[in-house]
């Protein structure tokens, strides 16, 4: 489904249960400015950067990167972390 705030961009409404926001838009467009170090370097940072928000406890920024990061894998499909590393980070989300 495209995303209305970001054009250019869709998501996986079956992953995502809420529709990105322009602000989600702005931040995934501020990591694809490192596109040119590989789709699998961007989606790492993401990873990354939510797992640090979950370490420092801030689980609405964490679920607002969440959703960045299911628009980037919408968008570039091959990208998508192995299950069990995202079963992973879907239990970090519910400590």
């Amino acid at each position: 489904m495209k995303c209305d705030g970001c054009p250019g961009h869709s998501f996986d409404e079956e992953n995502l249960h809420v529709a990105p926001s322009a602000n989600h838009c702005r931040i995934l467009s501020s990591y694809l400015l490192n596109m040119g170090m590989g789709e699998s370097v961007v989606r790492d940072m993401l990873i990354a950067d939510i797992r640090g928000l979950l370490d420092l406890g801030a689980k609405q920024k964490a679920a607002d990167l969440r959703v960045v990061l299911e628009c980037f894998i919408s968008d570039y499909p091959e990208t998508r972390p192995a299950k069990s590393s995202w079963e992973r980070m879907d239990r970090e989300f519910l400590v």
